[in-house]
C-alpha cells in the first residue's frame, strides 16, 4: 500500500474539487494512505473521509508562493515516503512544481482547464481529463507527449438506483418543481464561460413548437452574467418558464427530477455535470466543447451541437418531450455508457498505476 499526497487550491465545491474528493476516497478505500493539502476552511473540511485520509491545511500563497510552506510540505512528504504529490488547480500546480524532488518525489498535475502557464513544464506528468484537453496542451507545447496521458473523470455509480425515472413526480414534489412539464436542467455557476443565456432562444423555440418546457438553472450567480441572463429571459418573454435555483447541494435529486440536462458552455475540459447526467440516467445535450463529443452518442444518449447551429439540440429535446419511449431509452443508454466508461474504480486504478510507475523511475 502506498502513501499519496494530494493538493487542491479550490476552496469551494466545483468539478475539480469533486474529482479530488472521489480520488481521495477511492485511494483510501483501496488501502492507501492519503494526505490531502488544502486551503484553510475549504469545502473538503466539511466532508466525512475514511480514517486513512488526513486533511492538512496549507497556505499556498496568493501572488507569491509561500516558500516556508513549500519546504514544510516537501519535508513532510519525503519523511512519509510519499510516492508523489498530485495537484489540482493553478495555484496548487505552481506550488507542486516547487515541491517536487526529481528522483525522490514525483510531481503530477491534472489539467482541469486550458491555461497558458509555464509551470506545466515543471511537472513529471500531466493528466488530461479528455483527448480534447491533451490535444491542446500538445499543440501549445506546454506538455510533452511522452509525459502526458488521458484519465477521464468519473462519478459515483449511485444516482439511478436512488432516483429512477419512475420517481420523477415524487422528486418534483419534494423540490417544489412543476409537474407535467418538460424540465431542462442547467448546472453550474452563472458565468460567461457557462453561457447560460444561450439556452433562452432554445427554450423559446421549444415552446413555439408546442413543448410545455421549463428551464431550471442551478448554480451561484455572477452579477454581470446574471443580468445578461435575466435580460435574455425578459426579451424572450420566458420569465414564468425559467427558474433560477441558486446554489444547491443535492444535484442528484435535481437531475433525477429533470427530463434532460443542457449545457451551452463556451469551454469545458471534461464536464463533471455531464457525467452526473449520464450516471443519473438522463439524456445529455451539450455544446461541442471539451469531452462532450467523447461522452455523448448523438441521438442515442443525447446530442452534441454547435453554438452557431442549435437546431439538432432543439430537435432532440422536442423528440424527448413528445416520445416517452425514446426518452426512456436515451436515459437507459446514458446510464449504460456511464457504467461502461466513467465509474470510480478504473479512475482510481489508473491514477494508482501512474503513481507507482513514476515512483519506480
Amino acid at each position: 500500500m502506498g502513501n499519496i499526497g494530494l493538493i487542491s487550491s479550490h476552496g469551494g465545491l466545483n468539478g475539480a474539487a469533486k474529482m479530488v474528493d472521489i480520488l481521495a476516497r477511492g485511494l483510501a478505500n483501496g488501502g492507501h494512505n492519503v494526505r490531502l493539502y488544502h486551503h484553510e476552511n475549504a469545502w473538503f473540511e466539511a466532508q466525512d473521509y475514511p480514517a486513512n485520509v488526513e486533511l492538512r491545511p496549507v497556505d499556498i500563497g496568493v501572488r507569491m508562493l509561500n516558500k516556508s510552506e513549500i519546504n514544510r510540505v516537501r519535508s513532510e512528504l519525503l519523511d512519509w515516503n510519499a510516492l508523489c504529490l498530485h495537484s489540482h488547480g493553478t495555484s496548487a500546480d505552481r506550488f507542486n512544481g516547487c515541491v517536487r524532488v526529481p528522483g525522490q518525489l514525483a510531481g503530477i498535475a491534472t489539467a482541469h482547464a486550458r491555461i497558458l502557464h509555464l509551470h506545466w513544464r515543471k511537472h513529471d506528468w500531466i493528466i488530461a481529463p479528455s483527448d480534447y484537453t491533451r490535444s491542446w496542451y500538445q499543440k501549445t507545447h506546454l506538455g510533452r507527449a511522452d509525459r502526458m496521458s488521458v484519465i477521464p473523470n468519473a462519478m459515483e455509480a449511485t444516482f439511478l438506483q436512488v432516483h429512477p425515472h419512475c420517481a420523477m413526480d415524487e422528486l418534483r414534489d419534494a423540490l417544489d418543481l412543476p409537474k407535467d412539464k418538460f424540465l431542462i436542467l442547467m448546472i453550474g455557476s452563472i458565468c460567461h464561460r457557462k453561457n447560460q443565456s444561450a439556452a433562452i432562444p432554445m427554450l423559446k423555440a421549444l415552446v413555439d413548437q408546442g413543448v410545455d418546457a421549463h428551464l431550471l438553472v442551478v448554480g451561484p450567480e455572477d452579477r454581470k452574467e446574471s443580468a445578461k441572463l435575466k435580460s435574455a429571459i425578459a426579451k424572450a418573454k420566458m420569465k414564468t418558464r425559467v427558474h433560477l435555483m441558486g446554489l444547491q447541494e443535492d444535484m442528484d435529486r435535481f437531475a433525477g427530477a429533470s427530463d434532460c440536462v443542457l449545457s451551452t458552455s463556451r469551454d469545458e475540459q471534461a464536464s463533471v455535470s455531464l457525467l452526473e447526467t449520464l450516471a443519473g440516467g438522463r439524456p445529455a445535450v451539450s455544446s461541442r466543447t471539451g469531452s462532450a463529443a467523447e461522452v455523448i452518442q448523438d441521438g442515442k444518449s443525447g446530442q452534441v451541437f454547435d453554438l452557431k447551429n442549435m437546431a439538432p439540440a432543439i430537435a432532440l429535446m422536442r423528440r424527448l418531450a413528445k416520445d416517452q419511449i425514446f426518452a426512456a431509452e436515451c436515459g437507459a443508454q446514458a446510464r449504460r455508457d456511464f457504467e461502461a466508461n466513467y465509474t470510480t474504480a478504473p479512475f482510481v486504478a489508473a491514477h494508482m498505476a501512474l503513481y507507482e510507475k513514476l515512483a519506480a523511475t
